[in-house]
């Protein structure tokens, strides 16, 4: 991602490095998947549309990173994960979308419904993945 000159510039960078960032919980080293992309999968497992704050630091580059200095170790931890959104690596869900529709041919009529959008996520430890798809079904 380029400016009009194709540079890139510091807010560009800052805004990339926060669309996929992990946030570690606890004594465990355990990491949580926080950033941006949260935004791209609007709805929880249970089908509930993610709250997401008026105004969602990470898409706003002129404010800063949580200082890790101004916290003890699991103060900051909590401090992150709200900075980030940060929920687990298996809360992406699928957000498939439907349309019913008709389908004919030459002898006879379809009654079918076309699906489509993300139907999940691969996290292989290192990289994040999103799984799009789609598909038709008789009705």
């Amino acid at each position: 991602m380029k400016n009009s000159n194709g540079d890139v510039t510091e807010d560009m960078k800052i805004l990339w490095e926060r669309c996929v960032t992990c946030v570690r919980i606890g004594s465990g080293r355990q990491t949580y998947l926080g950033g941006w992309v949260h935004l791209l999968y609007p709805f929880t497992k249970e089908g509930e549309l993610l709250k997401v704050p008026d105004v969602y630091a990470p898409l706003d580059t002129r404010v800063p990173d949580p200082d890790k200095t101004k916290y003890d170790h699991y103060t900051f931890e909590d401090v992150e994960r709200e900075f980030y959104l940060t929920r687990g690596w298996e809360s992406i869900a699928p957000s498939v979308f439907s349309c019913e529709a008709k389908y004919f041919r030459v002898d006879k009529e379809f009654d079918i419904e076309l699906k489509s959008g993300f139907v999940g996520s691969v996290y292989d430890g290192t990289h994040f993945t999103p799984a799009v798809g789609w598909g038709i079904c008789e009705r």
